[in-house]
């Protein structure tokens, strides 16, 4: 639902198809502002019970002038309470999936479909809609809705009760679905569990993100849920998935190898690198620092984080879809290091099969021989051994009581081997491209009083009182740090680019330049909210920079769209960067880089927030802004790093790519500078 402003006469349409068929038609609006019932993200109703909880729908503004003041009137006052959502801004020819409180005060004893009331109310009007609600039996998959810390968007995540609804506590069956595949269809796959319940997360579309970026967060944001909601036993949450599912699991059980009692891909691709066809750079060149980024990626490289992980892999052997070559290069590697996975590889079969006919469930992702592997193992309270390893703490950084805080080259694979020696009150620690670590000595084991810590061969002692320990690798050797600056990366906050679009984010664009520019720039953000509801079901907050105040939206993430003569916003945010974007210039710590066509991506810290990060996405002049454009990054396996500029008027031209240092300076930080610019 593109809003657009049609002249009188000649319009040009430029339409960009990336994959598959596609349609476009224009239709004159019914209204100027409107609700859509498409598209809406609902909640299911469970019969006898009450439901407080959240529902989103577009809402159209399809006004050359911007939307204030509207409000949505939610329920009927009767079976669900009234209530009242305020809006908020939206500009001039824009949409947002915007969210409203689901009440309901009354159980519903029978299973149908009930109508929920939705009222707009603005200054030229009003907008109805009806939205229908399914009430399931307590014995059916059902749908829940919450809202997301990514974005304040609503998701939904589906669940297929147990057969025993008093089981307590309950083994989770966390089930990743593949592309086109819809959450609520991947668990009525299965069948009813005995004694746990089959939860499906969404990666926030059916396609989404591959289970990678937003869609890792998305799963991991639906466990935790999941765990508070639920009783859950802690240590029985077993993952599996089909297809791009299948990936998803192989991604996030190398990721977060101590969360999973044991994992089981099914009909399931490795990498980006292989099966997505991903290059690698052969030279070292400013393609180094996005192939050091795109390491999450290379899952494969992290395999040696399952070795204490038991493994179930399911394959077709006549896959039409992932070749079944996928699962055996797994075997391969597995076979170096692993003592306890099974592979099955199905004779005959392609992608999805269903061998045992009248049989509740489809055997592809509800095998027998599966789930009896996932009830004969646990996962272990806290091992004495372990060994971990990743590219980005940011990403994924803590395995059971040791925690890679921050590494010595930044995005480069790090590893930790790790062993307590209880009886001589010992933790003994090898690395490789650590400089920061955490370690929390486990109280069943340690007790208060002398420690001894050996790291890589030095003997430190300390006099642990409980508390984490915080140690740090100097030209001298390791030291205990006693004060930890959140100022510098850490875990919480590390980057690269793409990973500073997750603390609710809002994009603001620049008025204060020329007209071209500010059309520019406000076309940008628009375009990047509407791939964001597209690709994410998200919800992106649109603000021209003279509403945006830091003190109404703090600890967010901000995306400054322009550059910093034509966005109030830079100055307010960015006025402590080492680098800098103007009109026809931009500084990158000492460096002047004159241009009209100038394009950029950046993330720099938000100086009045421990978490939250200012992302730019600009230019040097009203082409440099719209040229923004050819560094899509709502997509998944594209890796941005810190800092990346270009020029684009002959050819694409990179000009600086860089990663900041770990206190976020360009001195002691790691750039490539185009040649002719040295």
């Amino acid at each position: 639902p593109h809003p657009v402003w049609a002249k009188k006469g000649r319009n040009l349409l430029l339409v960009r198809a990336i994959w598959g068929k596609f349609q476009v038609w224009l239709e004159t609006p019914r209204e100027e502002v409107f609700l859509l019932s498409q598209d809406a993200t609902l909640p299911d109703v469970r019969e006898g019970k009450t439901l407080n909880s959240f529902g989103a729908v577009i809402l159209v503004n399809a006004r050359n002038k911007p939307l204030e003041g509207a409000w949505i009137e939610c329920g009927d006052g009767e079976i669900f309470k009234k209530q009242k959502q305020p809006v908020g801004f939206l500009p001039p020819l824009s949409f947002q999936k915007v969210p409203f409180p689901i009440r309901l005060v009354r159980p519903i004893r029978k299973k149908q479909v009930v109508k929920y009331p939705l009222t707009l109310y603005w200054q030229g009007g009003k907008s109805q809609i009806f939205l229908s609600l399914k009430v399931r039996s307590l014995k059916e998959p059902y749908v829940e809705t919450f809202r997301s810390q990514i974005d304040d968007s609503v998701q939904y995540y589906a669940v297929l009760p147990p057969q025993n609804p008093a089981s307590s506590p309950l083994r989770l069956y966390f089930s990743l679905h593949g592309a086109a595949v819809e959450a609520y269809g991947q668990v009525r796959a299965y069948g009813a569990k005995p004694e746990g319940i089959v939860v499906a997360p969404t990666n926030r579309r059916p396609f989404g993100f591959d289970w990678e970026d937003w869609g890792r967060l998305d799963a991991l944001e639906v466990l935790r849920l999941v765990q508070k909601e639920y009783p859950i036993h802690p240590r029985r949450i077993y993952l599996t998935g089909h297809s791009m599912g299948g990936h998803g699991t192989w991604h996030l059980g190398v990721m977060y190898p101590d969360r999973f009692a044991a994992i089981a891909p099914s009909a399931g691709w490795l990498s980006l690198f292989g099966y997505g066809r991903r290059w690698k750079p052969k030279k070292k060149s400013w393609e180094e620092f996005f192939h050091r980024c795109a390491g999450v990626s290379d899952t494969e490289s992290l395999f040696p984080n399952l070795k204490k992980v038991p493994i179930f892999i399911l394959h077709g052997e006549k896959d039409d879809n992932v070749p079944v070559l996928e699962a055996r290069r797994a075997v391969k590697l597995l076979k170096t290091f692993h003592r306890d996975f099974v592979y099955r590889e199905i004779p005959g079969v392609k992608h999805w099969w269903d061998l045992r006919k009248n049989v509740p469930g489809a055997d592809c992702v509800d095998s027998p021989e599966l789930f009896d592997f996932f009830d004969r193992h646990v996962r272990p309270e806290v091992p004495k051994k372990i060994e971990f390893r990743t590219f980005n703490p940011g990403i994924s950084a803590k395995h059971f009581w040791v925690t890679l805080w921050l590494q010595e080259k930044i995005y480069s694979l790090s590893k930790v081997q790790g062993e307590l020696v209880p009886f001589l009150q010992e933790i003994r620690l090898r690395t490789e491209n650590v400089k920061i670590l955490k370690v929390e000595p486990p109280r069943r084991y340690f007790s208060s009083g002398k420690l001894i810590f050996w790291l890589d061969g030095q003997k430190l002692s300390i006099h642990w009182q409980g508390k984490p320990v915080f140690l740090e690798k100097g030209e001298k050797g390791w030291r205990v740090l006693k004060k930890i600056d959140r100022g510098k990366r850490y875990p919480g906050r590390y980057g690269p680019f793409k990973l500073a679009l997750q603390n609710r984010f809002l994009f603001v664009y620049g008025t204060t330049g020329s007209d071209e520019e500010n059309q520019a720039a406000y076309q940008l953000a628009r375009f990047y909210a509407h791939v964001w509801w597209y690709r994410a079901n998200g919800r992106a907050i649109l603000l021209p920079d003279t509403r945006f105040h830091p003190a109404e939206y703090p600890d967010r993430t901000v995306v400054l769209i322009g550059h910093r003569e034509m966005n109030q916003a830079f100055s307010l945010l960015l006025s402590h960067a080492p680098v800098d974007l103007l009109r026809g210039k931009l500084k990158v710590g000492q460096r002047v880089f004159q241009g009209e066509g100038i394009s950029c991506l950046w993330i720099y810290p938000r100086k009045d927030s421990q978490r939250a990060m200012v992302v730019v996405v600009g230019g040097t002049s009203a082409y440099g802004i719209r040229a923004a454009l050819l560094a899509p990054f709502f997509r998944s396996g594209i890796h941005y790093p810190d800092f990346f500029a270009w020029e684009s008027r002959e050819g694409f031209r990179p000009k600086v790519v860089g990663i900041f240092s770990d206190s976020w300076k360009v001195e002691k930080g790691e750039w490539w500078i185009e040649p002719s610019q040295e």
